[in-house]
């Protein structure tokens, strides 16, 4: 359901879902349901194979991923210009590596991804049941970069690399993935630090206060993309 609201600056406009059953688990996530995680995120993928929408999404690729993700960094972080040419020799180098995969630009491969695949993005019902939510960063790109999202997420809240694991067999169980894809998500990984970055930053002034971007904060960004 849609619905308005007079907000003080002007019309609001509101969606409304039905409750997905259970509850997040976040940073709780154990092995059984991140191997669910990783099916139902896979079974979307192979649904999302037959989908054709005629609305239009970034895509995301490095223009969106990297370049854009910069452009919308440095305004509130020019006055760091070393740690901005560090982040444009990453931004370079990750996408000579992604060329260099040639990943194709077809399914399964490549398709509608949903994004912001992760343990807060989902309900778990006590059966281990999951549900997704949180859609808004879809949009067409390579589905190994849906699963890097996943991982990105759960290295910053600290889950184990075992129930990380879980998470990607989930997911070969219902589609094997290529060399290559394995080999891309590392590199993928690091895109989705940078994106996360740029869509923060770009949300400045809108959704996110200004006293938001602390020097603290890039300090612990740059400091989480120089570990992965």
């Amino acid at each position: 359901m849609t619905t308005e609201i007079a907000a003080p600056e002007g019309t609001r406009y509101v969606a409304v879902f039905s409750y997905a059953a259970g509850h997040a688990v976040n940073e709780k996530l154990d092995e059984i349901q991140s191997y669910r995680l990783g099916e139902a995120l896979a079974k979307i993928h192979q649904t999302l194979d037959k989908f054709k929408s005629s609305f239009t999404r970034p895509a995301l690729k490095s223009e969106y991923l990297l370049d854009w993700s910069l452009e919308a960094i440095a305004p509130l972080y020019q006055h760091r210009e070393s740690d901005m040419n560090y982040l444009q020799k990453q931004v370079d180098k990750i996408k000579k590596q992604l060329e260099e995969f040639k990943l194709p630009l077809l399914a399964p491969a490549y398709g509608i991804c949903v994004g912001d695949v992760h343990s807060g993005n989902a309900h778990f019902t006590e059966h281990n049941e999951p549900t997704l939510f949180d859609f808004d960063q879809c949009g067409y790109g390579w589905r190994a970069f849906d699963i890097a999202k996943f991982l990105h997420v759960a290295i910053r809240m600290k889950i184990d690399v075992s129930v990380r694991n879980s998470f990607l067999e989930g997911y070969q169980s219902i589609r094997k993935l290529s060399e290559n894809e394995l080999s891309s998500i590392p590199m993928f990984i690091k895109a989705a630090h940078i994106w996360v970055m740029g869509i923060n930053t770009n949300a400045v002034g809108d959704v996110l206060p200004y006293g938001w971007f602390t020097e603290e904060w890039m300090d612990e960004r740059l400091a989480m993309l120089k570990s992965l």
